[in-house]
């Protein structure tokens, strides 16, 4: 930036001392636009050349000088200083980081930190802005990774300096089922969620079965699918269908990465699943299940045929669906019926035992409710 000041026409000049002291490289006296003029000019110009500046001219046969007097201000806008500012910054968790901003300008600016990207819009322990050239934070956490921006602000304006963060850490795994669709009830998927940086790749994520752990591989009815998601990585077993021989076990995944190993278990049975809500419902359609509950049910109904053939029961309506008709508790003054409750929950315990059923949706209260209609 140049500023500049035009003096008079006159036959003498004279410059002040204070500016005779200064850096000679960085001003000089030339001539003016106008014949028997001249000017002071400053090639660079900062903050200490804010002043009042005077020129005397002396005229001929004059006796007094002529004067003129100018009064220079010096203003910039704010600007960061690179080589004072953080950049990328790649960190381990629990490690101490501190980020910095430096800026300039006249007049003095104002520094302060937002974030902009990240799991929150908030700095942790700050909130959602820092004033200050500095954020220090005692031991990062992987949350603390993202965007951070630094504003250096004054009157003539605002200038930006992004800060990326990125937090190395070992893995962290969760464990979930989701909800079968209703078009494959019951085709369940058993979920690894893991979330490390650097990110675990396929062959770093481990599925095992049993107190004992059993690698999990890939069969024609349950298959493993690797999920990349970032730095969020999944590993699901899904059942297609689920078997009374997948519940009740217990589930192990393990997964590592150049940080560390981790490993969490998980038991897998149905009545996690009707707590959740997510399989309360179930009905099975076009799977094994389905069609081990069809052939229960055509069974079930054809000893309920057979008994009711020989000794009808008053409390039983020939319909084409028995609707929650309970093998174990019939009505104590219809003693017919309770004999022939009795011989059914006998000759239906045999299936039962004798099959991997599971029985999901078909069993409710203290006895056996069946929809023949499935």
């Amino acid at each position: 930036m140049i500023r500049a000041c035009a003096y008079f026409s006159c036959t003498q000049k004279t410059i002040n001392d204070g500016l005779m002291s200064r850096d000679m490289s960085r001003w000089k006296i030339g001539q003016g636009k106008q014949t028997n003029s001249i000017r002071l000019e400053i090639l660079v110009v900062d903050e200490s050349y804010a002043g009042h500046y005077t020129c005397d001219c002396q005229y001929t046969g004059s006796v007094e000088p002529a004067r003129a007097e100018r009064i220079l201000r010096v203003v910039s806008q704010a600007k960061v200083l690179p080589f004072y500012s953080s950049y990328t910054t790649t960190v381990t968790e629990g490690d101490r980081m501190t980020l910095r901003c430096q800026g300039a300008g006249i007049p003095q600016p104002v520094v302060y930190w937002s974030r902009t990207g990240g799991s929150s819009s908030l700095i942790r322990n700050y909130g959602i802005s820092k004033p200050g050239e500095i954020i220090d934070f005692l031991s990062v956490l992987p949350e603390d990774a993202g965007e951070y921006m630094c504003m250096v602000e004054n009157r003539l304006g605002v200038d930006y300096w992004p800060v990326r963060v990125a937090v190395r850490y070992k893995p962290k795994i969760r464990i979930y089922v989701t909800a079968p669709i209703t078009q494959s009830p019951c085709n369940v998927h058993l979920y690894c969620e893991v979330l490390a940086n650097p990110p675990s790749e396929a062959t770093e994520i481990i599925w095992s079965v049993g107190s004992t752990p059993t690698p999990i591989v890939s069969t024609d009815r349950s298959r493993l699918v690797y999920l990349n998601g970032g730095n969020t990585r999944f590993l699901v077993v899904a059942f297609n269908p689920i078997t009374a021989a997948d519940l009740n076990q217990k589930y192990t995944c393990l997964a590592y990465n150049t940080l560390g190993t981790v490993s969490l278990e998980y038991v897998l049975n149905a009545s996690a699943w009707i707590t959740e809500g997510t399989f309360a419902d179930l009905r099975c359609v076009g799977s094994g299940l389905r069609n081990d509950l069809l052939i229960m049910n055509t069974i079930f109904s054809l000893i309920v045929k057979q008994i009711l053939d020989s000794r009808p029961l008053r409390s039983h309506r020939s319909t084409s669906r028995v609707s929650h008709y309970n093998v174990v508790g019939a009505a104590k003054k219809q003693p017919r019926a309770d004999r022939a409750s009795n011989q059914i929950s006998a000759q239906l315990g045999g299936y039962l035992t004798s099959t991997s059923l599971i029985p999901l949706g078909g069993l409710t209260g203290s006895g056996v409710s069946f929809g023949l209609g499935i």
